[in-house]
């Protein structure tokens, strides 16, 4: 009886193994290279799509907060953004949360 369970789990043992490093193995022909490029490729271009949207939105975000909603103004020099106390359009702009 020990003898049939040993073989028994050598054999699925060894099933396993073949399985997994014929897998491992199709991985890197150039069938399966091509699918992980396509893949890769596939997962850059969404994730670009939403950093595109994602920054649509905060614009929005940003121009209501400026009262620049109608995108009519032009908005102030580029000078007056910067330093404590910058203001736009006669608000004073809140400093980095890390005091700088």
């Amino acid at each position: 009886m020990r003898r049939l369970f040993w073989f028994t789990l050598g054999a699925g043992a060894g099933s396993w193994a073949t399985y997994r490093i014929t897998r491992f193995a199709h991985g890197w022909t150039p069938r399966g290279l091509s699918g992980r490029a396509i893949g890769l490729g596939d997962r850059l271009r969404t994730y670009a799509v939403e950093i595109r949207n994602e920054a649509r939105v905060r614009e929005v975000e940003l121009r209501d907060v400026l009262g620049l909603a109608d995108g009519s103004a032009a908005g102030p020099p580029r000078a007056e953004l910067h330093g404590p106390g910058a203001r736009i359009h006669g608000r004073v702009l809140d400093e980095d949360k890390d005091g700088h």
